[in-house]
C-alpha cells in the first residue's frame, strides 16, 4: 500500500497543548488500545469482518495522526490500519480507527473506510485542524488519478463526511448524479426518501399542502393524492401512506448535498459541476426566460428522471429540483 509509506514522515503529527494528557511516548498505549480492538465486536462490525474467518492484520502500515477531535483541548488520535486477505483472497483495505483521549484512556469512537477498491484510491489524512480531519483521496497504483479533498468530523460518536470535493468517478456508458443524502448546517444527515415521522424528528412539524388541481403525471408517487411537505429550503412529495420523497432544495443557510460526485453547496460553481463528468453529452443546459441556467442530469443509470440545478445570471447556485417526465 504505497500511500502509508509515502506519508511515513507524518506518522507522529503531535499536538502542543500543555494541558494535553497524551504525549508522543503514549504511542505504545494507542497501539495497545488497537490490539484490544482486534477482538471487539463493535469494531469488527464497523470494519465488516465480524463473520470473516480468513484475514490478517498488516501491522507494518500503522501511522498515528494526532489532534483535538472533540474540542476538549486534548490531543486525540487516528490510527491507520490495513486488513488483508478477506475470505482468503488476495485483497486488502485500509481504515483509520478513531481514538478519543478521555479519562486518561484511549477510547475507540468509530472508523473511516479509507480505500475505494484498493486498486483505485485510498484516503491519506494530512492533519486534524479545529476538529476537522483533512485529507485527500489519492490514486493508489494509478498515479494519473486526480486527487480530491475530503473532510470528516466526529459527531455523536460517529464519523461524518462533511465535504468531498467534486470529482470524476468511473467513466461509464451513461453518467448520472446520485444524491445520497442532505446535510443540514449542523451536519445532521437527512435521507432523501423517508416517512413523515422521520422528518418531524429532525425538523418538527412541517407545512402539508394539497394542491387543488392535482397533477396528471410527473409525480414521484404514481397513485393516490399528491401532497407536499414543506420546510424552510426543503420540499418533499407525500403519498397517502405518508411516505415522502425529496422534490426540491433551496441552497441557503449552509445546506449541502452529498452525491456520488462529491459535496454540492451554495458555493458550487457550474464549471465544477460540469467538470465532474467525463462525457459532455451526459448533461444538458436549459436556458430559461428569467435568466436562469439549468444544469440537467439523470438521477440514476437507468432512470428518465433528472436533477435540475438552477444557477442565476451571476452563476450562483439557487436550487435543486427533481424533474419527472410524464
Amino acid at each position: 500500500m504505497m500511500g502509508c509509506r509515502q506519508h511515513q514522515s507524518n506518522a507522529e503529527n503531535t499536538a502542543t497543548n500543555p494541558d494535553t494528557l497524551v504525549t508522543v511516548s503514549d504511542s505504545n498505549a494507542i497501539m495497545q488500545a488497537f490490539e484490544n480492538l482486534k477482538t471487539d465486536n463493535v469494531f469488527l462490525k464497523d470494519v465488516g469482518i465480524e463473520e470473516e474467518k480468513q484475514f490478517t492484520w498488516n501491522d507494518m502500515l500503522h501511522k498515528i495522526i494526532r489532534g483535538d477531535l472533540n474540542g476538549d483541548g486534548l490531543s486525540d488520535a487516528l490510527l491507520s490500519l490495513s486488513i488483508e486477505g478477506r475470505g482468503g483472497g488476495n485483497n486488502f483495505d485500509v481504515h483509520y480507527a478513531v481514538f478519543l483521549n478521555k479519562d486518561k484512556q484511549w477510547k475507540y469512537t468509530g472508523q473511516i473506510d479509507a480505500s475505494i477498491f484498493a486498486e483505485d484510491r485510498f484516503y491519506a489524512v494530512d492533519t486534524i485542524e479545529n476538529g476537522i480531519i483533512k485529507g485527500n483521496w489519492l490514486g493508489n497504483k494509478d498515479e494519473s488519478l486526480t486527487p480530491y479533498a475530503a473532510d470528516y468530523i466526529v459527531m455523536d460518536r460517529q464519523l461524518v463526511n462533511t465535504f468531498t470535493a467534486l470529482h470524476n468517478t468511473e467513466n461509464v456508458e451513461r453518467e448520472y448524479l446520485y444524491v445520497a443524502e442532505i446535510l443540514t448546517p449542523e451536519n445532521s444527515s437527512v435521507r432523501i426518501t423517508a416517512n413523515v415521522k422521520e422528518y418531524e424528528k429532525l425538523f418538527g412539524k412541517g407545512k402539508i399542502a394539497t394542491p387543488q388541481e392535482q397533477p396528471e403525471c410527473g409525480t414521484y408517487f404514481d397513485e393516490g393524492t399528491t401532497r407536499y411537505l414543506d420546510y424552510p429550503n426543503l420540499r418533499f412529495e407525500l403519498n397517502d401512506e405518508n411516505k415522502a420523497a425529496l422534490i426540491s432544495v433551496e441552497f441557503k443557510s449552509g445546506i449541502k448535498l452529498q452525491t456520488n460526485k462529491g459535496t454540492i453547496t451554495e458555493n458550487t460553481k457550474l464549471k465544477e459541476l460540469k467538470n465532474s463528468f467525463h462525457q459532455k453529452d451526459s448533461w444538458i443546459m436549459l436556458d430559461e426566460e428569467n435568466g436562469l441556467k439549468t444544469f440537467a442530469i439523470p438521477d440514476d443509470a437507468e432512470s428518465d428522471n433528472q436533477w435540475h440545478f438552477d444557477f442565476d445570471k451571476n452563476g450562483k447556485l439557487l436550487r435543486l429540483s427533481l424533474f419527472i417526465p410524464c
